[in-house]
């Protein structure tokens, strides 16, 4: 793939990305540019026909001293076939100049919270994405120069307290915007306390979830006895069905911890009208929390 244009060159403190899309192909490469134009391989791969029409998206900016963008020097985007174990050779993706923007973003935390990473990225209409920056500054705000182009942006910010985690994203914005992202606490255990002995079947699990989200919770034992829980509840019990064989392992040790998944307010919401569970994507809001773990022994089996 070559790529430059009419004002763009490829200087050496650039960064060059594609992004590759098209039904259900997906694949990206980034490179720090050495001064010529070539560029590649970049690998793509789909589900379904040997062959799948797919649009290639290329973006080049300029970093500062911090490795930061500062200035976007070109983007474009060509379209192609691509088939199974076969090789586009030489395409051409010329690069037009394009104005560079910024976005504020900020961040509110509650006590116990640090910001580990704060993230953009370039979401396209055709679910593909190039990701813009990466701070990994503790700070709850910054302004980050964005491309003006005809896709949007989503912010990307994750907070830790201890050992628990908390992963947000907002798609949507555009160059000019000030965002006030408000991710919420992470999940947080509570009772069995950790530690605990002696837990039957009738013992409740509680815990503080992350508001609009719903629980999954994950019990995994040293005896080979493993349940996943999906509850939109703030309480749940150690699963036990012995008509299907369902029964947890006497005198084990068992940890547990559970992910608050969102925004959804319903189990029902979260796994659709299709019966399957929604995938994630850089075109919706995602919350996604991570407990703590917890570790309890079972009561001994009568």
């Amino acid at each position: 793939m070559t790529s430059g244009g009419a004002g763009v060159g490829n200087p050496a403190d650039h960064i060059s990305w594609t992004a590759i899309s098209g039904g259900s192909a997906f694949g990206s490469q980034d490179r720090s540019s050495t001064g010529n134009t070539a560029y590649g391989p970049v690998n793509a791969s789909w589900f379904g026909e040997q062959s799948q029409a797919v649009t290639v998206h290329g973006l080049q900016w300029q970093l500062d001293a911090f490795g930061m963008p500062h200035t976007y020097t070109g983007y474009g985007e060509a379209t192609t076939t691509v088939s199974d174990a076969g090789t586009v050779a030489g395409l051409a993706l010329p690069l037009a100049p394009v104005t560079t923007g910024h976005v504020a973003m900020g961040v509110d935390i509650s006590g116990g919270h640090v910001v580990t990473d704060k993230i953009g990225w370039l979401a396209f209409s055709d679910w593909s994405a190039i990701p813009l920056w990466r701070d990994q500054t503790p700070s709850t705000s910054g302004s980050y120069a964005v491309p003006q182009i005809d896709a949007s942006i989503g912010l990307q910010v994750t907070m830790v307290a201890g050992l628990r985690r908390l992963d947000h994203y907002e798609p949507g914005f555009a160059a000019g915007a000030v965002v006030d992202l408000r991710p919420g606490d992470a999940p947080n255990l509570s009772q069995p306390a950790n530690g605990s002995v002696g837990v039957t079947t009738t013992r409740a699990f509680t815990y503080v979830g992350t508001a609009n989200t719903v629980t999954v919770a994950l019990m995994s034992s040293d005896a080979s006895s493993d349940f996943i829980v999906y509850t939109d509840d703030d309480t749940l019990t150690l699963p036990s069905v012995p008509a299907l064989g369902l029964v947890p392992s006497g005198n084990a040790t068992f940890f547990w911890g559970i992910y608050s998944i969102g925004p959804y307010d319903s189990i029902d919401a979260y796994v659709g009208d299709d019966g399957g569970i929604h995938a994630f994507g850089l075109n919706r809001p995602v919350t996604i929390g991570t407990s703590q773990l917890f570790q309890f022994n079972t009561a001994a089996v009568p």
